[in-house]
């Protein structure tokens, strides 16, 4: 792991787009993970372009204390089949 506190240096809005566009073209040969809680999973389609966002990193979908399981339904559309069962695994 490694910190990164672009975005807080970022002037205005900070979108995940944007940074893990930079750390891809900083890094072309990483792989990123995207740990999400199970309820920003929820609205995880209503992100920017998060179709995008799962094309640059698997999401890793946690389950917070005391909450339902998570709903992997909501990347229907969004993430591939394949990617959907990398976020569950």
């Amino acid at each position: 792991f490694q910190l990164d506190d672009r975005e807080i240096k970022r002037s205005g809005i900070s979108y995940t787009i944007d940074t893990l566009q930079e750390l891809a073209s900083e890094n072309p040969q990483s792989q990123f993970f995207l740990i999400l809680g199970a309820d920003s999973l929820h609205d995880f389609p209503r992100w920017t372009q998060p179709q995008a966002i799962c094309q640059l990193a698997t999401l890793a979908v946690a389950r917070r204390g005391g909450q339902l399981p998570p709903d992997f339904s909501v990347l229907q559309g969004i993430a591939t089949d394949s990617q959907i069962a990398q976020a569950q695994a």
